[in-house]
């Protein structure tokens, strides 16, 4: 198996099912979740492809860290979508961590998998990171550890999404139906069938009661009142403030900015800005 460059999702589903992790396993007697035989055409979500190194350093976009795992806006591809393919390029498959061999998960394992003449993958992935983007020198040392902290919030979310692939292209290759992201979500494949397209190792941990527990746990917090979901698509917080002070022309402090990529009503979100106001205005601050 390799780790997927790109996912999938099906344009004819209108489910409201809410990601991965449900109660409901294919292999149990329930009935499954509605699939629509003739879905219309899945594309990827996202460019799935990385984009070739730039080679004078001059050329390639100047970034600047913001917070502790994001970076400020420009114009093209995102730093977080390069990582990402480049987490997925040099994935190192199996990896010995303290004695034990495991599937590299974190930026942990990335440090210790080594890749050719002494370097770790970790390293491989940050010179490919900087033929593509520059540093403030002033701030190249917080940018490497910036890079890190990033790594490690995108190996979750690629290996979250790796069952699902492999749940789908099971669906697609073997029964020969396509489905969306969030309804392979609601599957358990048994190891054997996991075992086509994915490591042994994966295949034993996903099928294991332990993660299913686990996964269904994480299910019923996302769908609780408390879970706000981030609907700035791949924006994140650190990019929604840069976005709104340049269209509001004054600062936004990240509250203000949360209050509008949440997934809450306008009336609630219409509260969320008058607190914002109100704290503004005891605080004396000043735009």
């Amino acid at each position: 198996m390799t780790i997927s460059r790109g996912r999938t999702r099906s344009r004819s589903s209108n489910s409201s099912v809410a990601g991965e992790n449900t109660t409901l396993s294919n292999n149990e007697s329930a009935d499954p979740p509605a699939i629509d035989e003739e879905p219309e055409e899945s594309y990827l979500q996202g460019s799935a492809e990385l984009p070739p190194a730039i080679p004078n350093m001059q050329d390639r976009p100047l970034i600047e860290p913001v917070g502790k795992s994001h970076w400020t806006e420009v114009k093209g591809r995102t730093p977080a979508s390069v990582l990402t393919c480049l987490l997925k390029h040099y994935h190192p498959g199996l990896v010995t961590y303290r004695r034990k061999t495991l599937v590299a998960t974190t930026w942990k394992h990335f440090q210790a998998a080594k890749y050719s003449a002494g370097k770790s993958v970790a390293d491989t992935v940050i010179e490919g990171f900087l033929e593509r983007f520059r540093f403030n020198l002033a701030k190249e040392d917080e940018s490497r550890e910036v890079v890190g902290a990033c790594c490690s919030d995108l190996l979750g979310s690629i290996m979250y999404y790796a069952r699902i692939t492999a749940t789908m292209d099971h669906f697609r290759i073997v029964e020969g139906r396509k489905i969306c992201d969030k309804i392979a979500g609601q599957f358990y494949l048994t190891r054997e069938e996991y075992k086509q397209d994915c490591w042994d190792a994966l295949a034993t941990e996903w099928t294991s009661p332990e993660f299913k527990e686990r996964s269904k746990k994480n299910c019923q917090n996302r769908l609780s009142r408390r879970f706000k979901p981030h609907r700035g698509g791949s924006n994140s917080i650190a990019v929604m403030r840069q976005k709104m002070s340049k269209k509001l022309g004054r600062v936004v402090y990240e509250l203000e900015a949360w209050v509008h990529t949440v997934s809450i009503s306008k009336f609630a979100k219409l509260y969320g800005e008058c607190c914002f106001a109100y704290w503004y205005a005891s605080h004396k601050c000043s735009f």
